[in-house]
């Protein structure tokens, strides 16, 4: 499986992967079979209390459940359908 990778700041990793779930793209890479994830790195103590730090990643895997899908899109000029909760009195059940 491909792999796309965002590398990062660990202050920004969440930043990227808002990015990422906006663009439409990202969302066809992954039905298509790509695997989409973001390390996000930063510098962590080896030792609780001491000065030596190292680098560590936090990878968050981006998946389309990720996305905010809807079955028909809205566009932007078109008229909003209002369907109401509950059937009218007037309309046969």
């Amino acid at each position: 499986m491909p792999r796309l990778v965002q590398v990062t700041s660990g202050s920004n990793a969440s930043a990227r992967v808002s990015k990422i779930l906006e663009e439409p793209r990202a969302l066809i890479a992954l039905l298509g079979g790509f695997e989409i994830v973001v390390h996000g790195w930063r510098k962590v103590k080896v030792k609780r209390g001491g000065k030596a730090m190292r680098w560590e990643p936090r990878i968050v895997p981006v998946n389309a459940e990720d996305f905010n899908l809807c079955l028909y899109p809205q566009h932007p000029r078109s008229p909003v359908l209002l369907v109401p909760s509950t059937p009218s009195p007037m309309q046969p059940a």
